[in-house]
């Protein structure tokens, strides 16, 4: 049985709408008061039929009294103008699922006739688009951000080997030669570790020893972002049971000298998205966001807010185990 193909330009598209229901109701959590309860993708009853649903994007439920009060968020990531066939449907799906309010939200205009339309049947209309960084300076005074990344280089190596019985003059050169190719090809298995069962690079011992203290490499860390020169480092490693897989022999590491630079890197990013939240000629809610590429992964800052509000989320696109640089606001 042949596996059906999934349409990429329709799965670009499913992403885009939901990157965009995620922003409108991180927006709109920004907006409602602690009593309101605020979901995804809800599926509601249709009042009108025995077992049929419909969802809605986003759901606000309030208490009033005995009762709640229910408002449907519709969102549309579109260019074209959304036209009064929308506006249709969500008068009927108000009317269907029994919802008391129904909010369209878009980043594309409003045509005349969707928006006479909803005025006469008290469809609220939002809308999300982009705006200049002179329209935010009443609330926010960043035009750009300081991101601070912490750069670890390990520059050299020091190998220190026990050598039970006396080599040839050639099996000392060959060994000779294996430690240089171990060192200049860090991240090749050329060691074995009989605690773990399995072969070991000197990129996986160095990151061994950073994992087993945690708390040393986080003063060092720390030094390097309070220094304004590169900080070098000479780490003894000491761990008797690794030997270094030789043509020669098995040889013993009695020791590692790990040599490391740390220091920091210093980079600006303006912002890559601003955006306004609106209803009608009425501010809602501003979005501020800032993207810095990192050694192949994005470190992203976003901001929502307005006068009273503010709301900052950040994150990595990285490996979970990479710490997201630190970062400063200018």
């Amino acid at each position: 049985m042949s596996k059906k193909r999934q349409n990429p330009q329709k799965s670009q598209s499913s992403k885009r709408g939901d990157d965009f229901e995620n922003l409108v109701e991180n927006l709109e959590r920004l907006l409602a008061t602690s009593d309101i309860k605020i979901e995804r993708n809800v599926r509601l009853r249709d009042i009108e039929t025995t077992h049929g649903t419909r969802e809605v994007d986003i759901l606000l439920t309030a208490k009033v009294g005995e009762g709640e009060y229910k408002v449907a968020i519709e969102c549309r990531d579109r260019k074209k103008v959304d036209d009064i066939t929308w506006m249709d449907a969500l008068i009927r799906r108000r009317e269907d699922l029994g919802l008391d309010k129904v909010i369209a939200v878009s980043k594309s205009n409003f045509s005349s006739a969707m928006m006479e339309k909803a005025k006469v049947h008290d469809i609220t209309l939002r809308k999300i688009n982009p705006i200049d960084i002179t329209e935010i300076a009443d609330w926010f005074g960043v035009s750009q951000l300081r991101v601070t990344g912490r750069i670890t280089e390990l520059y050299d190596y020091e190998i220190f080997t026990v050598v039970e019985t006396p080599l040839t003059p050639q099996a000392l050169q060959t060994l000779k030669d294996e430690l240089i190719l171990a060192k200049t090809k860090y991240a090749n298995a050329y060691f074995y570790v009989p605690r773990s069962g399995g072969h070991a690079s000197l990129k996986f011992i160095w990151d061994d020893f950073c994992r087993r203290h945690p708390d040393l490499v986080a003063q060092w860390k720390d030094a390097a972002l309070r220094s304004d020169s590169p900080i070098f480092l000479e780490v003894p490693y000491k761990m008797p049971e690794i030997v270094l897989v030789s043509k020669v022999r098995e040889v013993r590491i009695e020791a590692i000298i790990f040599k490391a630079k740390l220091s920091k890197d210093i980079s600006y990013a303006p912002p890559s998205q601003i955006l306004r939240y609106q209803e009608g000629g009425t501010k809602l809610v501003d979005i501020v966001r800032f993207e810095k590429d990192i050694k192949g992964h994005t470190f992203s800052v976003e901001v929502r807010g307005s006068n009273e509000r503010v709301h900052i989320d950040y994150g990595v696109s990285s490996d979970s185990s990479t710490s997201p640089p630190v970062c400063h606001n200018r």
